[in-house]
């Protein structure tokens, strides 16, 4: 039987940077078969329709939720709840892969390996003067172990860790981290990084 990933993906952003990111996805080698995107500005999206056809034909079920004002792990926790497959995923709006294999990759290491998740490795890009003094001043150019990039089997690390905390600003992720950390779970780094911009 096939594995099925759903990809889940908050984002406070505009329109443009969501159908980058479904743009990018479809360039893909191994494809989600479920994108969840938690929008959680105050303006709704609404996806192109051109989209939407092409990934009805890549059999990609779109899931879009526009509730606003959620915290982030609030919006990890909406879309997790949403999802309907064994394996779930996270990038963030401003968080992409480079490789075209990125998803493939990484799910073959995990399976191959019969680990319950994998942790993501982030590295910050940046694109100006200022951009590169904020990253000099906090985390050089080192890959940050991150929520976006990690792949989980559902079930085990929900019922072992639990969802986000859906109350904070910042932190949660880390907080989530350190108690994937502590449970018995079998979870490595993944193999290929994901770039944030901006």
């Amino acid at each position: 039987m096939k594995k099925k990933i759903s990809l889940i993906i908050p984002a406070l952003s505009s329109n443009s940077f969501i159908e980058d990111i479904i743009v990018n996805i479809l360039h893909w080698t191994k494809l989600p078969s479920e994108i969840i995107i938690v929008n959680s500005s105050n303006k709704n999206y609404q996806i192109e329709k051109n989209l939407k056809k092409r990934l009805k034909k890549n059999k990609i079920r779109l899931i879009l939720i526009n509730k606003k004002n959620l915290l982030p792990g609030a919006a990890r926790n909406v879309g997790i709840l949403k999802s309907k497959n064994e394996y779930i995923a996270f990038l963030d709006v401003n968080t992409l892969p480079y490789s075209r294999n990125w998803l493939k990759l990484n799910f073959d290491y995990m399976i191959k390996n019969n680990l319950d998740g994998i942790f993501g490795k982030t590295y910050y890009s940046t694109n100006s003067f200022i951009e590169k003094i904020i990253r000099a001043s906090t985390y050089g150019k080192a890959y940050l172990r991150t929520i976006p990039g990690s792949f989980f089997k559902r079930k085990p690390v929900l019922t072992s860790v639990g969802l986000f905390n859906s109350n904070s600003r910042a932190g949660e992720d880390t907080d989530w981290l350190k108690r994937v950390q502590k449970s018995n779970l079998g979870i490595k780094d993944c193999t290929k990084p994901v770039f944030y911009k901006g």
